[in-house]
């Protein structure tokens, strides 16, 4: 069942899912030996009525995540410059050993496309993580570094980068980095 929502919300997004779910309810509703006594369009006031009242708590939702989101990006405190340089200098790294490897003579054709992708898609997250971490959006930072993860612990991560690199070589990672936990949370940021 778990697959069947997946696949739903993948081809229609989550508004054709919540369609489906209102639409199922309704239908019990209308079956429902509850309201049976109700008129029609007593039923179809009730069904407006939760229409609105979910719409309103979707809206309350957003508005308390955007809130919250926003206590944590307005904070005054600006994040070290060291830290900044840093992660400025590991996203450079990984830059260079991309090149390196694009460089290589002895890449296959058919292997260069699949890392020049590869190397374009380090070096867009990279300079998102980038600017975000020198304007002090953490939030923003964290969402690009765990986007730069997934790309680092993919299958062709494997295939492109040297087997002894590590993450914490090329970027930030939670698992190793004590002190730069210490001052992400500090800052207000959850680790994942």
């Amino acid at each position: 069942m778990e697959e069947f929502w997946k696949i739903a919300v993948g081809l229609t997004g989550i508004s054709g899912v919540g369609a489906f779910v209102i639409y199922g309810l309704y239908k019990e509703w209308i079956r429902s030996p509850l309201l049976s006594d109700l008129t029609r369009s007593q039923r179809f006031k009730l069904f407006q009525l939760f229409l609105v009242l979910t719409f309103l708590f979707t809206i309350a939702a957003f508005a308390l995540r955007a809130y919250e989101s926003s206590l944590v990006a307005n904070t005054d405190e600006q994040i070290p410059l060291e830290f900044v340089k840093t992660m400025a200098s590991r996203y450079e790294e990984g830059r260079r050993i991309l090149s390196e490897k694009m460089q290589d003579k002895s890449l296959s054709v058919e292997d260069r496309e699949p890392l020049a992708q590869f190397f374009r898609s380090y070096v867009e997250l990279t300079h998102r993580a980038n600017v975000a971490l020198e304007s002090s959006q953490l939030n923003l930072w964290y969402e690009e570094t765990d986007k730069l993860h997934r790309l680092l612990r993919s299958t062709e991560a494997k295939k492109y980068l040297p087997a002894d690199l590590r993450v914490h070589d090329i970027a930030w990672d939670p698992e190793l980095n004590k002190t730069e936990n210490a001052l992400i949370n500090r800052q207000g940021v959850k680790e994942a």
